[in-house]
């Protein structure tokens, strides 16, 4: 049965309990990533891929709330993004 963890601060935690006495480095090694990566997931810099939690045995239950305006400026940047590769062609 996976764990459930429902915050990212309890992710972290979770995380490092089951890294226990190993180094970083080792760490990574086990879970099949970057040093870097593992760094970067720690001090919150990226997000866990749902294939590292599944390799950990962990399930999210993460809503987020999204204002509108931000929804309708990240969906203009993908369209503009569409259209400079669609410039370049």
């Amino acid at each position: 049965m996976p764990l459930k963890v429902l915050s990212f601060e309890g992710l972290i935690s979770l995380m490092k309990d089951v890294q226990g006495n190993r180094s970083q480095e080792e760490f990574a090694n086990d879970l099949g990533v970057t040093t870097s990566y593992l760094s970067h997931i720690y001090n919150g810099r990226r997000s866990p891929s749902e294939n590292l939690l599944a390799r950990m045995n962990v399930r999210t239950q993460t809503a987020y709330i999204i204002p509108e305006e931000k929804i309708s400026e990240v969906q203009n940047q993908q369209k503009a993004s569409v259209e400079r590769r669609r410039e370049k062609k």
